[in-house]
């Protein structure tokens, strides 16, 4: 089964209003072929403030670009094809 490449530019062209943050999380998620862990992005981005990130995440939740999985005691981002 061949995997398809998450296209970022389009994501980020549908929705202009996405802040270099979220863009930034956006392309690292792509990077790790459109998924990983909390803390792999929390490490990713260390100067970011932990609820910050956490805020970010359920925005981009609410707009249909990622979702969240709970996969034992942690939360697992994909983002959506």
């Amino acid at each position: 089964m061949r995997k398809r490449k998450i296209n970022v530019k389009k994501t980020i062209n549908r929705n202009p209003h996405l802040s270099k943050d979220d863009k930034a999380v956006i392309e690292f998620l792509a990077e790790k072929e459109g998924k990983a862990f909390e803390a792999e992005i929390r490490k990713q981005f260390p100067d970011m403030p932990r609820t910050s990130l956490w805020r970010l995440i359920k925005r981009l939740e609410k707009l249909e670009i990622i979702e969240v999985e709970r996969i034992g005691l942690e939360n697992q981002v994909k983002l959506k094809k």
